[in-house]
Order: C-alpha cells, then structure tokens, then sequence
C-alpha cells in the first residue's frame, strides 16, 4: 500500500509562487574555521567524505528531506511522497575556489548556486561544500525550498548537523526503507475522497472559529487588509519585475555595540537594525540618482514578520503567514531622530495576515494557493521585506569545526528586487542582501552603506556622553 502526505496550506502557498523567476528557496552561507586537529582535514584538505556520512546520518531526524512533490491526476494537487530513488551524492556537492579564495568570490558563487532552481522530481535541497577559502575556512551553503523549510530560515538539517561541543565521533542513523508511492489512480481516489470531505471538514473549523469570534474576526481583518491595503506604498527603484539571476552580498555588524545602542535609545535591536537600514538605503538611492527631496515624497514601506525565529535558538519557529508593515523613514539623516522616527514607524505598523488563504487553499484547491500573496505585492503593500532571525549565544560547531559566521538568505519575491534578513549568532550581526542580479548590479554599495549607518548611530552615542 502506498503512502502519501497531503501539503498543508503555507507550504502550497510558497509552492505556487515558484516560478522561472521568483525561487522559492532560502539559503544560509555558513563560514566554519578548521584547524588539523578537528577531524575534518585530510592532507590539507576537507574530508567531504566524512562531511557527507555526517549528512545522511542525520537525515533521519529530517524525514521530509527524503521526499519529492508528486502531482495527483486531478486537480493537479501537490503531495508528500518518499524518494525511492534518493541519491545523497546528488544532494550534497563538493566545489573549490582559487586558493586562497576571498569573500567576494564567495558570494560571487553563492549567487551562481541561488539562481538555480531546485530539480522538482527530486526532493528540494542542496547542500555545498565549499573549500578554497583564505584564514583555513571553509563554507557550507545549504539550499531549501521555503516549503520544505520549517519556519522562514528553516534550515533543519543545518540544525541537524550543528552541535553546541565541538566532537569527533558519531553514530550512523537507522536504516531507511522508502514507502511506496500510490498508483495515480489511488492518488486520483485520495483527491476524490479529500474534495468531497472538505465541506465537512470546513464545517468543523468554522464551529470552532465561531467560539473564538473575536479572533475571527481580527484574522479576517488581517487578510483582507493584505489584500486590499488602503495605503500602497509608493513604487521606488526596488519594485520592478524580477529576472531569474541572484546576486547577494552581506555584511558583519557588532551585536555587542547594538544590543548597547538599544539600551541607551530605550528600543531593541530590531529597531536598531530597522534605523541601520533606512540610512543605508537612503544613501544607496542616493548614489542611484534619487535625492533627497524625492525620497521625502515616497512612502516606502517594509514588512516584517510579527515571529521570525532562527536558526539553533531556543525560541518558537518562525511564522510565515503574519507580517506587519511600517512606513520606513529613508529620507532622515540625522541618526538618533531616524532611530527615534522607526520606533514610531513599528509602533505604527498594520498587521496582516494569509492564514485564513493558506487554509482556504488546501479545501478549494491549490489553484488558489499563491493568489493572495500575488495580488498582496503586485497591490503594493510593501517595498521589500526584512527579516530578524534568532540564532544562539553561544558557538556552534559541524564536527571539530568552529561556525563563525552565518548569512542567510530569503527569496525574492513578485514586484521586489531586494530582501534582506538579519542573523544573530554570538556576537554578530549577520546581514544577508539577496538581490536582482540584473536590476541592483551595485548591491555592494548597500552593504557598505549599513556598515556606515550603524556607525553613525555609535558615533552618536559617543557625542552624547561627551
């Protein structure tokens, strides 16, 4: 007897938004330091070998990650099936660059590997080992399509991997046997079965909304405001239709000075963060041809989500159907009334929602799955989107490996040519600009542009206690 999983409605959303040009994967660029001692060089170079044993023996605590998306003959409805042709030699991939091997090659590649979209027949991920790096580093790039992913950034098979000791030894993981896939017929049935179920099932879900009628009703607010925002924000230089080619470039703050500049403005680090970005970006529109005067008149808008999560945190998982969205004041110049100017910005913000869509999508079909979000940025809602993510404190570590650095990168979406998210890990503030490669040939100039924003607001900070 075959076995198959119905997709539920926030992964049939990001799957209906895939398209040639919009790639719904999210990708982490993880910098590790080595060192001989750690198990992982042979000869001077990585053991990938031993890297990729790792791999598949951790792959059973991610079952999904051995599954492909199979179409059902009608309705074309998405399922759950296991990959009895799985190959982890295909998933896991061994490159070099030119040692000693520099961050701007790196992210050169790390664009070349987000361009590509993920094989469908195949389950929806990658992981890339990296060698050729200066200072014995080495960089591990994973690649997961968003509904594969748990969360927004949700690398689980990173997590997998990851420890909080460095160590030597592990265990090989139980034995995997693939379930069958259904004959198409039995998968037609399962869809027949499921159509005519629906309305029972609807049924049900609305008596028990209905003993929460006040929590009804703010989510029906929430998705219609999503849908039909009275207040657009005004198109900028970033809202064009994007191409297929990636380009990504981040930067490296410190979390220590933030956490500082938080406590001493009374805000938090997202906040900081937010400030941080406004500067950057009024300077890069700026460098564009956009002045002053012109960014004043825009109403240029982010949204952000209410719970982003992380990666190796001890928080709740990233949510990716509620989201907020602020004014972002781009055109302040003075840092401290900037910082002052997003706190009202958040404080301000309008909530929105797609859960009652996703939900719709999985009794009504998937045809309807990626509409409200289609329709939400092509109304205009937002500029781009911004991204806070959770990490540790404390290291980690991928055998005797030290993590150093993690960069994460979210998907462009329709109508936006730039996202940008933001990783805490230990004592940094990891910046990862995912960008339009034909649209934003100059998103180095924004990296830049934060580092000497957040600067601003430090020097600020020193002139005050002067």
């Amino acid at each position: 007897m075959g076995h198959a999983e119905h997709l539920c409605g926030e992964e049939r959303m990001h799957l209906a938004l895939d398209d040639a040009h919009v790639h719904m994967h999210v990708l982490g660029a993880f910098l590790f330091e080595v060192a001989e001692a750690d198990g992982l060089v042979e000869g001077g170079c990585i053991d990938f070998e031993r890297l990729r044993t790792l791999v598949g023996a951790r792959l059973y605590r991610v079952p999904r990650y051995r599954q492909r998306i199979v179409r059902a003959p009608l309705g074309d409805e998405p399922l759950w099936v296991d990959d009895s042709r799985f190959n982890l030699h295909y998933h896991v991939r061994h490159t070099h660059l030119p040692h000693p091997g520099d961050e701007r090659q790196l992210k050169r590649l790390c664009g070349q590997i987000a361009s590509q979209r993920l094989d469908p027949e195949k389950p929806l991920w990658e992981l890339h080992v990296v060698e050729g790096l200066a200072e014995k580093r080495f960089a591990l790039v994973a690649k997961v399509h968003q509904s594969l992913a748990r969360g927004l950034w949700g690398l689980s098979l990173v997590e997998a991997l990851l420890s909080p000791e460095p160590f030597q030894d592990f265990e090989t993981g139980p034995a995997w046997q693939p379930r069958p896939t259904p004959e198409r017929l039995a998968l037609a049935r399962e869809v027949v079965l499921r159509r005519l179920a629906a309305p029972l099932r609807l049924g049900r879900r609305a008596v028990a909304a209905l003993r929460r009628a006040e929590d009804l009703g703010e989510e029906a607010r929430r998705s219609l405001t999503a849908l039909l925002d009275p207040r657009p924000a005004s198109p900028s230089p970033l809202n064009r239709r994007i191409g297929p080619h990636r380009r990504l470039d981040w930067q490296v703050l410190d979390a220590r000075q933030a956490r500082g500049l938080a406590a001493h403005f009374q805000t938090s680090v997202e906040a900081v963060a937010l400030a941080t970005l406004a500067g950057g970006l009024e300077r890069f529109f700026e460098q564009r041809g956009l002045p002053l005067p012109e960014q004043r008149a825009l109403r240029f808008c982010v949204a952000y989500p209410e719970h982003a999560g992380g990666l190796c945190h001890s928080g709740p998982v990233g949510d990716a159907l509620a989201w907020r969205v602020a004014a972002l004041p781009i055109a302040v110049q003075d840092a401290p009334r900037r910082l002052h100017a997003v706190d009202q910005a958040l404080a301000e913000a309008r909530p929105t929602s797609f859960r009652l869509f996703a939900a719709a999508s999985e009794y009504l079909g998937p045809g309807l799955a990626g509409f409200p979000l289609r329709r939400q940025l092509g109304h205009g809602a937002s500029n781009l989107t911004f991204t806070n993510l959770a990490g540790p404190a404390e290291p980690r570590f991928l055998l005797g490996a030290r993590l150093v650095a993690g960069f994460p990168m979210l998907p462009l979406v329709p109508e936006q040519a730039l996202r940008v998210a933001l990783y805490r890990y230990a004592d940094g503030l990891y910046w990862g600009l995912n960008a339009d490669w034909d649209l934003l040939p100059d998103l180095h100039d924004l990296a830049l542009a934060l580092a000497a924003c957040f600067d601003e607001l430090v020097q600020a900070v020193g002139s005050q206690a002067a």
